[in-house]
């Protein structure tokens, strides 16, 4: 294979006709256009403005901010006691705590149980029965109660642990 990084030989015959060669005559009717079109461009154009006086830079802010200055107006202060009561589980009875010895009532909004981590811990081999894969699960329980008001909420979270059997198919 012929190496591409090295030069090509020097050719006499071909650079006797590169030298012949020689771009074409302008012709006059070309440099008169060129000539024309820069003096009426140069006549036409407009001092620039400066960018603060440019009316179109300022739209896209003033919208930004009008649409912000709307949602902070328009956006509800706090759920009123309809809202969080349709939130709320139909079977769960409020709930009564006390504050600086006046009674609050609050009423469940959220309950979840989420799993933190999963571990596999083997197998166990059971006489006279299928396998069983021993898992123990971590989950996080939480409940959150909210007065009618919105303005008390309480958030209780308990960690637990599970142990759990599941049975295997042998094939």
């Amino acid at each position: 294979m012929k190496d591409l990084n090295h030069e090509p030989d020097f050719d006499p015959a071909l650079e006797h006709e590169l030298r012949k060669l020689a771009p074409a005559p302008v012709k006059e009717r070309l440099l008169e256009r060129m000539e024309n079109a820069l003096t009426h461009d140069t006549l036409s154009v407009q001092p620039a403005q400066h960018p603060a006086r440019n009316w179109r830079l300022w739209v896209m802010p003033a919208t930004a901010v009008a649409g912000i200055t709307l949602m902070a107006l328009l956006a509800p202060q706090s759920p009123t006691p309809e809202v969080t009561k349709t939130i709320a589980p139909q079977d769960s009875l409020p709930t009564v705590a006390e504050t600086e010895g006046e009674p609050i009532e609050l009423f469940p909004v959220r309950r979840n149980n989420e799993v933190v981590d999963a571990v596999h811990e083997g197998i166990i081999q059971v006489p006279g029965q299928a396998p069983y894969r021993k898992v123990r699960v971590q989950v996080m329980d939480s409940m959150e109660w909210i007065a009618p008001d919105g303005v008390t909420r309480v958030e209780y979270q308990v960690p637990r642990e599970e142990h759990l059997l599941v049975p295997m198919e042998i094939r």
